[in-house]
């Protein structure tokens, strides 16, 4: 598990999408291939993503966050 932090955790995962996007292909890539890579568990990638999906939400829904 990432003990640096949620900002340092959630750059770890955008790298190891990025690169396996690029060797499996964007359709082929899971979340949990995205944490097994960074060595974390699915519920971390969760916590690590969701708030910033839910702000996208409100946001496209025009509310404030």
């Amino acid at each position: 598990m990432v003990a640096e932090g949620a900002g340092t955790t959630r750059a770890q995962i955008v790298d190891a999408a990025n690169r396996l996007f690029s060797v499996k292909g964007f359709e082929h890539t899971s979340f949990a291939a995205i944490a097994e890579t960074v060595g974390i568990s699915r519920g971390t990638f969760y916590q690590a993503e969701l708030p910033e999906r839910m702000r996208a939400k409100a946001k496209r829904r025009g509310r404030r966050v």
